[in-house]
């Protein structure tokens, strides 16, 4: 039942998507640019490919970075602040994990908080908690659309985010406060 819904939710965001990148390219004169920045191990690489497809489909363009699994935070870095001030790219979204040696703070902490759509970094989060964010994290967007389809009102009911504190899990928590649950809660996520 859910996974109907879901289904239905993520054909409405394209199609939402594909409208809002038309007008995007109508007003510019170009497509709207998403970089993604990612690790480099078979499953972030499908995801990574899988992502640049529904993106393009919609009418984005779409730049990939893959770093492999002896990259670094200062390679990473370099490769944010270049995204960072180049008026090409509209948007920056760092796909996690990213490799084992990246301090994903500081990876996150340096997108410009404009570029920022995955709420990767501590100015958007701090956006979050204050209820001034512009968007939220992708995931927990979606999880909060489903969760209002299916409830209607979060008002008075206990919530917990089963998961591993990041920005994703810390937002959910936070909006779920925000809508009137009680709790909104972290609990670590299984092993």
């Amino acid at each position: 039942m859910i996974e109907t819904r879901g289904r239905s939710l993520a054909d409405a965001l394209v199609r939402t998507a594909t409208a809002e990148a038309a007008r995007f390219h109508q007003l510019t004169g170009r497509p709207a640019t998403l970089a993604i920045m990612a690790g480099d191990d078979g499953a972030s690489r499908r995801y990574l490919e899988f992502k640049q497809r529904r993106f393009q489909e919609a009418g984005l363009a779409v730049r990939a970075f893959g770093f492999g699994p002896a990259a670094g935070t200062t390679e990473v870095l370099l490769q944010v602040h270049a995204l960072n001030a180049d008026p090409a790219v509209d948007a920056i979204f760092l796909q996690f994990p990213l490799p084992a040696g990246v301090d994903v703070t500081r990876a996150g902490d340096s997108v410009d908080p404009d570029k920022d759509i995955d709420v990767a970094g501590s100015a958007n989060l701090g956006r979050v908690l204050a209820g001034t964010a512009e968007y939220l994290p992708a995931t927990a967007a979606a999880v909060l659309r489903l969760l209002d389809d299916e409830l209607s009102d979060l008002g008075g009911r206990s919530v917990v985010v089963v998961g591993t504190a990041g920005s994703v899990d810390r937002t959910i928590a936070l909006q779920a406060h925000a809508r009137g649950g009680t709790g909104g809660e972290l609990a670590p996520g299984a092993p």
